[in-house]
């Protein structure tokens, strides 16, 4: 795993060799004091430390018996001179024994239950007398604490067979490091992970490859995505917090399966997308690792590693900005992710744009950025850029996502020209936006229906297709009448049917052969009043629903009586328009005087029907705001038939 530009240990063989005389005349108590004079990355950290400097002072001193040349001096320098920009959280205590109770029970659901609400009742226990703390690591990590992390990562590195051995520099970044990202530091899970999970380098050493290997230790290691837990526990959880519960963020995962990794010698990362280009979340955290010049990337689902990670994106056509590996050195020059490496290239086809700065006064001061749209802070920066004297130089930008290029300044963002989209095959489309000519515009959602990652949703309209709503007298329906047939299914928007059918009935269902049927929800109504016919729930087929545990699969009357009207809905985001909600749409434009970059308001109006007409600015991008529900918006423009073409999503005009 290549590093490219990373941030080394500062000390040439000069000024090695001086330290190293003059240690032998002045004794080893003194090699910090030189070490820091010719590092001014160690002098920081040194300054940082304040109570606790003589704890890192120890580790040098500690190493200085191997050399100054030796590796475990030299990564024990490398960890002391990037350490200043670190910090941590600190381990919740008293929520420790909620993690321990998780851990006895081998069932999923159960363990996974008693988790939660464990976790939940703590939490509302210790009330305002919870609180989450962060620290600088130099303030907190002592000095046997990190001699015993450099010697158990050296000892498990070079346990490696030297042919497939990874180099010293990625050493120092993706296998050294006592954590991955921000989580809470716990220095003695590396040596546990080492002797539970010591199989998987034999595994490789015996000639079993190593997609097969890391797939059977995500197997055995058992961790599941469950997003809801961020809503109890604030922070991330620690490495033997998540080898406990087996339950977490994608971030707690990827952490975990990083540590394990390197806790047995290979090179692992975390890689992340900061920020979709069509998401209304942010972005998404896998884990990617190295052995004997192969790698690997892998969600922590497990999910696309038949085609292998690095090509799904790219065969797809997705909206990935940008991705970027996380590591411990940093980049003093970056502004943004100053720990990680631009491996964009690597997961997708990538991108260089020059964009002019028509209405900016340049400083050097001012940081060009590249921003994509986030409905919770409008834009959000991805990419820092150049600036030529003339012209900012974006680099390495992915396909299918609409870009934003500004600079960040004191007091903020500033747009430096309008928005572009680079197309599939690279082509860049700007939106300069044209008051005085009109377009009109049929607005029938205000976020996209799919995006390329998760096209398999159309299964949602597909799998209902065929199904019948049934009425019988039976409940077996052995006998039954066919009220309606769902021929074909295109739309979001609840679909009322009326039966004609007078006979009376006591029982009805909707009635599929598929396993999986994805119907959110349908209704029986006595007249057009919308008067509802009540019963009792039955569900007599399919009996287990995946993923749609809550749809209603049918009814016992109160009564044998007529059913003339149903009312069905598939499963779906409810991203469509809703009747008598009350949206607002905004379009982007500069204000040429101030050249700030804004959302203007064009239009807003109660939605009389689930579809709303528009004459709109050309040229430019949309934004629809629904005031009355929702968390899913994301930006648009208008096609060539008028209707919403969506930047990054599929679009089926």
């Amino acid at each position: 795993m290549k590093t490219n530009n990373l941030s080394r240990v500062r000390v040439t063989p000069f000024n090695l060799s001086l330290i190293f005389s003059l240690i032998i005349l002045s004794g080893c108590s003194h090699i910090v004091y030189w070490a820091e004079l010719f590092s001014p990355r160690l002098k920081q950290t040194l300054a940082l430390a304040g109570a606790n400097r003589q704890e890192l002072e120890e580790v040098l001193i500690h190493y200085r018996k191997e050399g100054v040349l030796s590796e475990k001096f030299r990564a024990a320098l490398f960890l002391l001179e990037n350490m200043a920009e670190h910090e941590s959280y600190q381990l919740l205590n008293e929520l420790e024994s909620v993690f321990d109770s998780a851990s006895t029970y081998d069932n999923d659901q159960d363990r996974k239950h008693v988790y939660k609400a464990m976790l939940d009742q703590r939490v509302k226990q210790l009330g305002t007398g919870f609180r989450t703390v962060r620290r600088k690591d130099v303030q907190v990590l002592r000095a046997e604490d990190l001699i015993q992390n450099i010697d158990e990562a050296y000892d498990a590195w070079m346990n490696i067979h030297v042919s497939k051995r990874a180099d010293f520099d990625d050493f120092c970044e993706f296998i050294l490091p006592y954590k991955c990202n921000n989580e809470p530091i716990e220095i003695e899970t590396r040596k546990v992970f080492r002797k539970t999970y010591g199989w998987v380098v034999d595994s490789l050493e015996n000639g079993v490859s190593l997609d097969s290997t890391v797939l059977q230790l995500m197997k055995a290691v058992n961790f599941q995505v469950a997003t809801e837990v961020s809503q109890i526990y604030p922070i991330p959880l620690s490495a033997s917090q998540s080898i406990r519960s087996k339950f977490g963020l994608c971030d707690d995962g990827v952490n975990l399966l990083v540590s394990i990794l390197r806790s047995v010698g290979l090179v692992a990362s975390r890689e992340s997308i900061p920020q979709w280009g069509n998401s209304a979340s942010n972005g998404h955290s896998w884990f990617s690792v190295a052995y004997g010049g192969q790698e690997r990337a892998f969600n922590i689902s497990g999910a696309n590693y038949e085609t292998g990670l690095r090509s799904f994106y790219s065969s797809l056509n997705e909206s990935v900005p940008k991705v970027y590996r996380k590591k411990y050195s940093s980049e003093s020059d970056r502004e943004l992710y100053p720990h990680s490496i631009d491996v964009t290239h690597e997961y997708t086809k990538t991108y260089d744009v020059q964009v002019d700065n028509p209405w900016c006064d340049w400083s050097n001061s001012f940081v060009p950025v590249v921003s994509v749209f986030n409905f919770h802070k409008e834009w959000e920066p991805v990419d820092i850029g150049e600036w030529n004297g003339s012209q900012f130089k974006f680099s390495d930008l992915g396909p299918n996502v609409l870009y934003l290029p500004g600079i960040l300044t004191s007091s903020g963002m500033v747009a430096v020209n309008f928005p572009f989209f680079i197309n599939a095959d690279g082509r860049v489309e700007h939106f300069r936006v044209n008051l005085r000519q009109k377009d009109s515009l049929t607005v029938l959602r205000k976020y996209g229906l799919t995006v390329p990652r998760y096209r398999a949703d159309l299964q949602w309209f597909k799998n209902i297709e065929g199904g019948e709503f049934q009425a019988s007298n039976f409940p077996d329906f052995r006998n039954y009448t066919v009220l309606h047939k769902i021929e074909s299914c295109r739309s979001t928007h609840p679909q009322r049917i009326e039966t004609n059918n007078q006979n009376v009935y006591k029982y009805m269902r909707f009635y599929t052969q598929t396993s999986e049927p994805h119907l959110f929800q349908f209704v029986a109504y006595k007249n057009s009043a919308n008067q509802k016919i009540k019963g009792s729930v039955i569900n007599p087929k399919n009996e287990k629903l995946p993923h749609s545990a809550w749809i209603t699969q049918g009814l016992e009357l109160r009564s044998p009586q007529p059913i003339p009207i149903i009312e069905y809905m598939v499963r779906n985001d409810e991203n469509h328009i809703v009747k008598q909600d009350d949206y607002e749409l905004f379009y982007w434009d500069v204000d040429m005087n101030s050249h700030q970059g804004q959302w203007v308001s064009w239009d807003r109006q109660r939605a009389q029907d689930t579809v709303l007409y528009y004459q709109v600015p050309s040229n430019t991008l949309f934004w629809l705001k629904n005031h009355s529900r929702g968390k899913e918006e994301h930006v648009f423009t208008v096609s060539a038939s008028g209707k919403q073409r969506w930047l990054g999503f599929d679009n089926y005009n």
